[in-house]
């Protein structure tokens, strides 16, 4: 309690994924609202006075399909500690849009994505459209391929294994399923001119998963896996 303006404060250690994995958070004032039915947790208003002065503003910017706008570019240290406040007009299609920070030039490698995967409405004007918020690490994300030699997905939903004689046909068979999502064979036999018989392990979770998110394919030598539909937003969470 905050004996000297009466506030509830509350400031503690956030857990993360992962043992021994977390983030010390801001602290923020708890109140009680009558009209949600609910306690709000909201920034403390001495929190501004952390803020500096703005490294940029921007008005309407147009953005192109599959574009990125950089805000940008700073001397080494600044924008380190940033507070980015963006406001997206919805479109008429479905889209995926977002913020990328900590990245660098290639974007498509690197930084946490910060992004919206809307969905508007067809059944009527006026119904309610679908949108899933969530974050993905690029760095991570980008390594998940359709085919990938040498290395392995030991996670992820495993539910089925069989044999099969080559990644090929393993990659078929998790075509053919509608569970699958991805798939990993790894060779029985390590024959310099053949890899012979092997195990097909077929997995259903490899999009939107926590190891997904900060974990890369392990590498196995003469493993071959692959996602069927990878995606920018594979891990997302």
């Amino acid at each position: 309690d905050d004996p000297i303006i009466g506030r509830r404060i509350l400031w503690g250690w956030t857990a993360y994924i992962g043992a021994g994995q977390g983030v010390l958070s801001l602290p923020r004032e708890i109140t009680w609202d009558a009209e949600l039915g609910q306690l709000v947790f909201s920034p403390l208003n001495e929190q501004a006075q952390l803020r500096a002065k703005p490294l940029v503003s921007l008005g309407r910017t147009p953005l192109a399909a599959g574009s990125a706008y950089r805000l940008g570019h700073w001397s080494r240290g600044e924008g380190r500690q940033a507070e980015v406040e963006v406001v997206f007009l919805l479109p008429e299609h479905a889209a995926s849009f977002g913020v990328s920070v900590m990245a660098d030039a290639d974007l498509t490698r690197s930084g946490m994505f910060f992004y919206a995967d809307y969905t508007p409405s067809t059944a009527r004007p006026g119904a309610p459209h679908r949108m899933t918020v969530g974050s993905v690490n690029m760095s991570i994300s980008s390594q998940y391929a359709q085919w990938m030699p040498n290395k392995l997905l030991a996670c992820c939903g495993q539910y089925g294994i069989r044999n099969e004689n080559s990644p090929d046909s393993c990659k078929l068979a998790c075509s053919a399923d509608d569970s699958c999502t991805a798939w990993t064979f790894q060779p029985i036999s390590h024959a310099p001119d053949s890899l012979g018989p092997g195990r097909c392990s077929k997995l259903t979770s490899v999009r939107n998963t926590a190891h997904t998110m900060w974990t890369p394919p392990a590498v196995s030598e003469g493993a071959t896996s692959g996602v069927l539909a990878p995606s920018t937003l594979l891990g997302g969470r």
